[in-house]
């Protein structure tokens, strides 16, 4: 199963105009001054020291077997992903190769599996583990996918990081990641359409199982403080500024709920989710975080 979703992953990240081996565990080849995504993952960041720190800490999971079941059905995850409980113990800052911690939020706001290769290289460039993101952070991530997808553009790291930034939390919940758009450079949606985040996002999550697979071969262990420079410290290849014109056109009139559509991203590769899981799953409310999915 592991050797196949490398296969999958090196498959598009090929036609991203990158390059990968297909054998488990060797890492994808990335366009930056490393060779390899496991060698910008091994790059030494400013980790925090302590878990106890961290806001994720305080927060248990409060998620039941039965609604790690339902949602594994519905967003049709491949066979060689299991959804299951977190137990009691289980904190998002932990870390295990075998399960990777998943937010129910992130779910909603997009996040598929099999991943998209962008996702993990974009995490090891800034040097952040996955369970950092808040759910409107991994909608800032996905509505530039789509968008990327849909105009035939080619997705890279400093294209993003031109249109986003990256902030560390206040103190009081340590180690999470906001992105937003950078302050007075154009954007490519209505920062309006993004929903306010609901206050029990951080304690609904799960653990994701990879059947032979290890999540350290895709991203961090340990959670670090983001550094993230000015927009005129992002330099961009001839290329990459015509998909940046492209981009920002429209002068961010596109709708975060239009651009996030569950059919819309079935259409463009991003989503498993069947037809039942969209009529059952996904709605204006659940988007928006106006009422939860499901009870717990």
């Amino acid at each position: 199963m592991a050797d196949r979703e490398a296969s999958r992953l090196a498959k598009i990240s090929k036609a991203m105009g990158t390059s990968s081996k297909s054998k488990r565990g060797t890492p994808i080849i990335i366009n930056s001054s490393c060779s390899s995504l496991l060698d910008l993952i091994n790059i030494m960041r400013d980790e925090y020291p302590s878990l106890a720190e961290l806001g994720s800490y305080g927060y248990a999971a409060d998620c039941s077997p039965s609604l790690a079941k339902a949602y594994h059905r519905l967003l049709n995850f491949p066979k060689a992903y299991s959804l299951v409980r977190a137990e009691p113990g289980d904190r998002t800052c932990h870390w295990d190769p075998q399960h990777l911690f998943v937010y129910k939020h992130a779910l909603l706001a997009g996040l598929r599996f099999p991943l998209h290769p962008f996702i993990p290289k974009l995490l090891a460039d800034v040097g952040l583990n996955p369970c950092q993101l808040t759910p409107n952070a991994w909608r800032m991530i996905h509505c530039f996918m789509v968008q990327c997808l849909s105009k035939g553009l080619s997705m890279s790291v400093p294209l993003f990081r031109k249109i986003f930034q990256f902030k560390n939390y206040p103190t009081g919940s340590t180690g999470w990641v906001l992105i937003s758009h950078r302050p007075d450079q154009p954007h490519i949606f209505n920062n309006s359409s993004i929903p306010d985040n609901n206050p029990r996002w951080k304690k609904e999550f799960f653990k994701l199982h990879w059947e032979g697979g290890d999540w350290g071969t895709l991203f961090r262990s340990k959670f670090c403080k983001v550094v993230d420079g000015s927009v005129d410290s992002i330099h961009l290849s001839d290329v990459e500024k015509a998909a940046y014109a492209e981009l920002v056109k429209d002068n961010g009139q596109s709708k975060c709920w239009d651009l996030l559509d569950e059919f819309n991203l079935r259409k463009l590769g991003l989503s498993r989710v069947s037809d039942e899981g969209i009529n059952l799953f996904f709605t204006p409310r659940t988007f928006l975080g106006s009422t939860p999915l499901f009870t717990t």
